[in-house]
């Protein structure tokens, strides 16, 4: 047994050399320190930050995830005008295959996205019976050995057209809801305290909000005794804004900043890698960061994010940029539809054999005309799912 633990530490701290060479100006955990990490009874898939560093089990990490789209709208709300189709379908096929899909497809975490409006007990579309279904969706991919991130969802897809876009008390009460039918010694939890928030990053006194407004959530989650989970805190301007943001204070010292580098986001002008490092990247030289969205997609029936003509090289780019970054990243979305997978089956990863250069314009179309034809699905999953298995 001691020879077992000195060859996994020596493991570690071989690792972590590899990992920090030429790596961000954060400072290194000792060994001793990462020999420390109770794994508990929870198995694997533990996840802890150690001086500014990420560990899994036992590891220097970065986050290799998939998100999870099919619990995020309470079933009572899945017939409003406003959820789509693939939301449908997400929820539709939601079950037991999904753990098996998404190790094969080389991930180790999700990014389940769980709707804040439908487990806040003040809200008018609580549900209690959502809180199980989200609780059950967790415990299915625990079960399996992936780490599962809980992403507190207020877009329209989360059943309610109403929510602010920054975390209020809403966002509070969602949170202690939640918690309280979690269990608290589980490191393979995280928690991306609130998706997206808005805001651009020059308007004065906004950081200041963003950072008392999310150290409120941090301290509910913290008074609610889950003191060993880390927690992962979004930009602005929808998660694409992290330059001049203020330390963010948590007791417990678990805090990692979220992006989600989507090559369209116009107003901060990602399809020029150059404002990668102006937006988040040279925070994150001294911050400790994760993209915990990023996607590339076109749907057949036109309703595509837009792109730029080069996409296939910059998502690479990307993918390549982040990792020198020591920032994991997840793909979105697992089971969304034509996102990451081909189709309602999830038979296949996206690509970009038959991408021609640009993404379809947004339509009112349906895949039912010649649109749908001419504009067959592509996106970055074969990318994505490759980078994964390569690097373990």
């Amino acid at each position: 047994m001691i020879m077992r633990n000195v060859l996994r530490l020596s493991g570690a701290v071989a690792g972590l050399a590899l990992a920090l060479a030429g790596a961000p100006a954060i400072a290194q955990p000792t060994p001793e320190a990462i020999a420390a990490q109770p794994q508990g009874r929870f198995g694997p898939g533990q996840v802890d930050l150690v001086r500014g560093v990420l560990i899994r089990d036992g590891r220097p990490w970065q986050m290799r995830g998939v998100g999870i789209s099919g619990v995020v709208t309470p079933v009572r709300q899945l017939n409003r005008p406003f959820i789509g189709i693939r939301l449908h379908e997400a929820h539709d096929g939601f079950g037991p295959q999904l753990p098996g899909k998404v190790r094969a497809f080389g991930a180790d975490t999700v990014v389940i996205k769980v709707s804040q409006p439908g487990l806040d007990p003040a809200h008018p579309i609580h549900d209690p019976a959502y809180r199980d279904r989200v609780v059950n969706a967790i415990r299915l991919f625990r079960a399996n050995g992936l780490t599962v991130m809980i992403s507190m969802q207020w877009q329209p897809g989360s059943g309610s057209r109403t929510e602010t876009g920054f975390p209020t008390a809403s966002t509070q009460n969602a949170w202690t809801a939640l918690l309280a039918a979690l269990p608290q010694d589980d490191g393979g939890l995280m928690f991306d305290l609130f998706n997206e928030p808005v805001g651009n990053g020059d308007e004065p006194g906004l950081w200041q909000q963003w950072k008392e407004a999310h150290e409120h959530v941090i301290a509910a989650i913290r008074n609610a005794g889950f003191h060993r989970q880390v927690v992962i805190v979004s930009g602005l301007q929808a998660a694409h804004w992290l330059r001049g943001a203020p330390p963010i204070a948590d007791p417990d010292a678990k805090v990692v900043y979220g992006v989600h580098p989507y090559l369209n986001a116009a107003k901060v002008g990602f399809s020029n890698p150059a404002n990668w490092d102006v937006y988040f990247g040279q925070f994150c030289t001294s911050h400790p960061c994760m993209a915990t969205e990023w996607g590339l997609a076109g749907y057949p029936d036109g309703k595509g994010t837009g792109c730029p003509p080069n996409a296939p090289v910059l998502s690479r780019q990307l993918i390549e940029y982040l990792w020198r970054h020591r920032m994991g990243v997840a793909g979105w979305s697992f089971d969304y539809p034509d996102t990451l997978m081909v189709g309602p089956d999830l038979s296949r990863p996206t690509d970009f054999a038959q991408w021609n250069g640009q993404c379809p314009e947004k339509t009112d179309k349906t895949a039912d005309d010649s649109f749908g034809i001419a504009h067959p699905a592509f996106g970055i999953g074969r990318l994505l799912s490759s980078w994964f298995h390569s690097h373990p």
